[in-house]
């Protein structure tokens, strides 16, 4: 048995008390429909006078909550991450809600296939870290996986009611021993060719558009996406400059690929070396020159699977360890740090110029590229020796 609670708010009080306290419980009107809670955000009960308090408190809080649905604790988890999953498909661009659902697919809604909202708890989502932990996936896919359920359990409390956000209690996702005592060698760390490697296997490259293509890559650094995207509208021969303002999407509308922002959501100019000038011109002169057209394709952009079974062929015909595309944008940043080294270029200056023609932060060229300067220690070191 229970009654309203002599206070003013909708507010109620049972009969029987624990460890002589009075415990409460609210019935807020969510949408035009009075819903019952009986514990607290952490599911706790509300006990005693700063239970009292704490549940007129959260009474309020989910009053103002205009646009919460009615809350059903017998709802599976599952369908509200389908409808959480409906609703990023409208704010992400196509290729990350693919890669949002795909690992939602993959990783999260198998474990919590089970799940009603009233079952979710601490533990619950302790075990789901234990459960991927046990993944042979790497940290940066683990810590991926926990953004977006992370998300999920926000939109879950937004509009489900859910009371509390138990992913972000648990936080990311850390190295294990075996991780944190692996030495990853710079070899390891990032493949990439040499100028010498590339000249013999582009001499190797006997089709025009392929030579041109895999010339590109190497002299403009630039995503694979990016080059797919171009059209001879992006190309100023005048200027000697590529204008990069989009990449190509797995999307499929109306039979053909579409094309979204860029990966920053940023446009850049890079720069064409002469090298490159005078090939993509060579080849501009035989194809259809309509700038509407795709650079490398024609009226449609060069299939991916098309893409490494040439490139895995050419390679093949010399004696150069193969590489994958986006390392061709490795070997490009490399090229340059070399060159740099020669010139006694200023590091800093370096990476600043390099994050804007690569489309990268400039942390992020740091981070990843820093190691292939090997003396970069030493004006350091001259200092202390000369102390």
């Amino acid at each position: 048995m229970s009654k309203k609670s002599s206070k003013n708010l909708p507010i109620y009080e049972y009969d029987k008390k624990v460890n002589g306290q009075t415990r409460y419980y609210i019935r807020p009107y969510v949408n035009g429909k009075q819903t019952t809670y009986r514990l607290d955000e952490n599911g706790n009960m509300w006990l005693g006078r700063e239970g009292y308090q704490e549940a007129c408190s959260y009474y309020g809080e989910i009053s103002s909550k205009k646009d919460t649905l009615s809350y059903n604790p017998y709802e599976k988890f599952v369908n509200v991450i389908a409808k959480c999953l409906e609703e990023e498909k409208k704010k992400l661009k196509f290729s990350s809600y693919k890669e949002f659902s795909n690992c939602t697919k993959n990783y999260i809604e198998p474990y919590f296939a089970k799940y009603r909202l009233k079952d979710l708890n601490n533990q619950v989502f302790i075990a789901w870290h234990e459960f991927i932990d046990n993944k042979n996936i790497s940290l940066r896919t683990k810590n991926k996986l926990h953004c977006m359920l992370n998300k999920i359990c926000d939109y879950s409390i937004n509009y489900y009611g859910l009371k509390y956000n138990y992913e972000r209690q648990n936080g990311t996702f850390e190295k294990n021993v075996a991780e944190k005592e692996k030495i990853i060698s710079n070899k390891e760390h990032l493949r990439y060719i040499t100028l010498e490697q590339f000249n013999t296997f582009i001499s190797n490259v006997d089709d025009i558009m392929w030579n041109t293509f895999f010339t590109f890559l190497f002299y403009t650094g630039m995503r694979k996406g990016e080059v797919l995207a171009l059209t001879w509208n992006d190309i100023d021969f005048e200027n000697r400059k590529i204008l990069v303002v989009k990449t190509l999407s797995r999307e499929i509308v109306d039979g053909k690929k579409k094309s979204t922002s860029t990966k920053t959501g940023e446009s850049r100019e890079v720069d064409i070396p002469e090298i490159l000038l005078k090939k993509l011109k060579e080849y501009y002169n035989i194809v259809s020159q309509e700038k509407e057209n795709y650079v490398f394709g024609g009226n449609k952009p060069l299939a991916l699977v098309t893409i490494d079974r040439k490139k895995h062929y050419y390679f093949n015909l010399c004696n150069v360890p193969e590489i994958t595309i986006h390392e061709f944008r490795h070997s490009h940043v490399s090229l340059l740090i070399n060159e740099a080294i020669k010139r006694n270029m200023d590091v800093g200056a370096f990476f600043v110029m390099m994050s804007k023609r690569m489309g990268h932060t400039i942390q992020v060229m740091q981070q990843t590229y820093m190691h292939l300067f090997p003396d970069i220690q030493k004006p350091i070191i001259d200092i202390l020796n000369n102390l």
